[in-house]
């Protein structure tokens, strides 16, 4: 929600700073006078609506999208709870009595985790499936927006309000980018702590069969390998990502300023 609302309030901040000599916040090719209040009024209204509808949407797509990894991630967070309270359980019980009921029920507990695990690797995939691609060309673009927004800034920017307004679209990409990498960066740490209980409900259940420790010796192995959304199989979207797509965006910043100060 606050994400959304940064958007809304980004919107407004560049809406109300005029670009154009009729005080529009873009400088349109209108087939009317823009500066007659009816045809001002138009073309405002004009961009407004355009303006709130592609940031506005967008965002709320990401938001849609974060959801999703925001669910898988808490499933993997209530598969580790029930890892962690059968390995308590299952000891109390164990230390009571060694009835083979126990086991039987260990068991049938121990199955549903490993298919409640499958059922989450199998939802990752398919989400990664869905967004790959998407979540690639965003990267690209945002980091592309970053370093263009970055110059202007630098090198084209006349006074506080040109600045602000080249700013407020700055920290709008890269916050559209932040989110995305903030929530799969979750997804990995909890994907990891699953993989840690698993091998802690391992050397806890001494007394097991060997069956129910090689499940759950399989349960940590797939385990090892954190789930995670990638953009395009290219990299992860984490917090290091956003901080390589942000150096990266620098970089490239850096060099076409060295080449516009060559140039003058």
């Amino acid at each position: 929600q606050a994400y959304i609302w940064f958007g809304v309030g980004a919107c407004t901040f560049f809406l109300f700073s005029p670009a154009s000599a009729e005080g529009l916040p873009y400088i349109l090719a209108l087939p009317f006078d823009a500066s007659q209040l009816v045809g001002f009024a138009v073309a405002w209204l004009f961009c407004m609506v355009v303006t709130f509808h592609v940031v506005v949407m967008t965002m709320v797509l990401d938001s849609f999208n974060v959801s999703i990894i925001a669910q898988l991630r808490m499933q993997l967070a209530l598969l580790n709870r029930k890892i962690v309270s059968l390995a308590k359980g299952v000891n109390e019980k164990l230390q009571q009595c060694s009835d083979t009921s126990e086991y039987s029920d260990l068991h049938s507990r121990l199955e549903k985790c490993v298919l409640h695990h499958q059922a989450i690797i199998k939802n990752a995939d398919l989400l990664e499936k869905c967004l790959g691609t998407m979540l690639l060309g965003q990267s690209l673009s945002i980091g592309a927006a970053a370093c263009f927004q970055m110059f202007q800034i630098a090198t084209s920017a006349n006074g506080l309000q040109q600045t602000g307004k080249f700013c407020c679209y700055l920290f709008a990409m890269l916050a559209e980018l932040y989110v995305n990498c903030w929530f799969g960066d979750d997804l990995i740490t909890e994907s990891e702590n699953l993989a840690l209980a698993a091998y802690d409900a391992v050397t806890s259940l001494h007394g097991c069969p060997i069956s129910i420790k090689r499940s759950l010796l399989l349960l940590m192995q797939r385990a090892q390998r954190p789930l995670c959304i990638t953009a395009g199989g290219f990299f992860p979207l984490s917090r290091e990502s956003f901080v390589a797509v942000l150096n990266v965006s620098y970089s490239f910043f850096a060099i076409l300023r060295n080449f516009k100060n060559e140039d003058q």
